[in-house]
């Protein structure tokens, strides 16, 4: 597994909100600087969960979180960065409902 590391331009980081591409692999970044942060494009993230089952006795599964902007860009991301797609692929979609208020 690998994650694709790059330095974010301004230009770059004002193109998050319309970049597809962009958005999803500065989404998958571990870290952040604070300029960063201030574009983050929580409006377009999507979360999704993904399951490697062993392909060989003895190997353990894996389990990752990615964030995309949707389902064509999540699976382009993997493709990218993962040696195969996965055995199980989900959206986590969190709903809340007021009770008061």
């Amino acid at each position: 597994m690998s994650i694709t590391v790059r330095l974010w331009s301004k230009a770059d980081l004002e193109s998050l909100q319309h970049n597809r591409w962009h958005a999803t692999i500065f989404m998958n970044g571990h870290t952040f600087s604070k300029e960063e942060m201030e574009y983050y494009p929580y409006n377009l993230r999507k979360e999704y969960i993904a399951e490697w089952r062993p392909e060989r006795s003895g190997e353990s599964t894996e389990h990752a979180r990615i964030y995309a902007t949707d389902d064509t860009m999540l699976l382009r991301f993997i493709d990218a960065e993962y040696t195969r797609r996965p055995n199980y692929l989900a959206e986590n979609i969190t709903r809340y409902r007021v009770i008061i208020g």
